[in-house]
């Protein structure tokens, strides 16, 4: 009988420590996050108002963040393994982790602006080097999710890093928008506003890649698109423009229908999530902290240029409105691209 005791004492052990493998987990989760339609996630497309998630009303985003810890002693190179990232759910329905290029525009730019490594994409692990955050995206059924609900995170074929990790109910979190995911961070508001730049960076390179292909009343339709998104700029690191908080009556050039509009500004303003906050992004990411006062003051220099070019129609007006525009564009791409960067 006292052998018995031990055996179970032995085998409550090894599930205590999630089955990971022999030496000190690999993987140490930040967070297991269940994303749905509804609430905050009716995610409008900005100029076609078509819902961007990918999901239908039976499924849900769960969404895991973890630390990959490097070896102390020996690099991996995930790039050349091709590994397998599953979740399983109640110990029957086993979901496939969604790359990048498969969850969808807005997961998708989520994946760019905050940073975390796509497991799937692969990643050079370097010895001794700080932990990897990583996210892995499953697009599940609803009603896999009930008070009772267990999950299983697994990581195979990926030695030393292959593991699993269990999980209750309790231990999934409940979001209304992927920013919360953030609030893992040391400083979750930081975390925020610098992955929300890269969308802005993407938007204000439309914006100015769309006047100068243009005529004049083109031109101006960018012009003001820039203003009232600076002005009222409340981005997501989703990115889309509809988390923008402007005033209905400002939307003229949004002119979608009342319905969709009063929608969408109810759903949006509710987000509250933090203005535009470019001193943050230059703090968080001292990279690109030049090309963020180059784009910053050269968008300023050309609205304000272009209006007074249109109020006397004078050729010096028109030559710093086109300087300024060019400079811009080159500060948000050089933005963009390190964002799109292995940082």
């Amino acid at each position: 009988m006292k052998k018995f005791y031990l055996l179970m004492a032995a085998a409550a052990l090894l599930f205590s420590l999630s089955a990971c493998s022999q030496k000190d987990p690999p993987i140490e989760s930040r967070g297991l996050f269940l994303l749905e339609p509804g609430s905050n996630f009716e995610y409008y497309n900005s100029f076609t108002w078509e819902d961007g998630s990918n999901l239908s009303d039976e499924e849900a985003f769960l969404i895991h963040v973890y630390d990959i810890i490097p070896d102390e002693a020996e690099s991996v190179d995930l790039t050349t393994v091709s590994s397998d990232y599953t979740l399983t759910l109640n110990g029957e329905t086993t979901y496939e982790s969604l790359s990048s290029d498969d969850a969808g525009t807005l997961l998708a730019t989520f994946y760019t602006s905050c940073g975390y490594a796509d497991p799937l994409a692969g990643q050079n692990i370097a010895a001794g080097s700080d932990p990897v955050r990583a996210i892995s995206v499953f697009q599940i059924n609803k009603a896999d999710i009930t008070d009772d609900t267990t999950a299983a995170f697994t990581i195979a074929n990926n030695d030393p890093y292959s593991c699993t990790l269990n999980f209750t109910r309790e231990d999934i979190q409940s979001i209304d928008l992927l920013d919360r995911i953030f609030d893992i961070e040391e400083t979750p508001t930081d975390a925020q506003a610098a992955a929300a730049y890269y969308p802005y960076a993407v938007f204000m390179y439309s914006f100015l890649s769309y006047a100068d292909a243009n005529n004049l009343e083109g031109y101006t339709s960018a012009i003001i698109m820039t203003e009232k998104a600076r002005t009222y700029g409340v981005p997501s690191a989703i990115g889309d423009l509809v988390l923008f908080s402007i005033p209905l009556e400002e939307l003229n050039s949004l002119d979608d229908g009342a319905e969709n509009c009063t929608e969408y500004q109810r759903i949006k303003t509710a987000a509250a999530l933090p203005s535009l906050d470019p001193e943050t992004v230059k703090r968080v990411h001292p990279e690109i902290a030049d090309d963020v006062d180059a784009l910053e003051s050269n968008l300023t220099t050309w609205c304000e240029s272009f209006r007074r070019y249109i109020n006397s129609y004078g050729a010096e007006g028109a030559d710093e409105t086109n300087s300024a525009r060019s400079a811009a564009l080159t500060a948000a791409q050089n933005i963009i691209d390190f964002y799109q960067s292995d940082r």
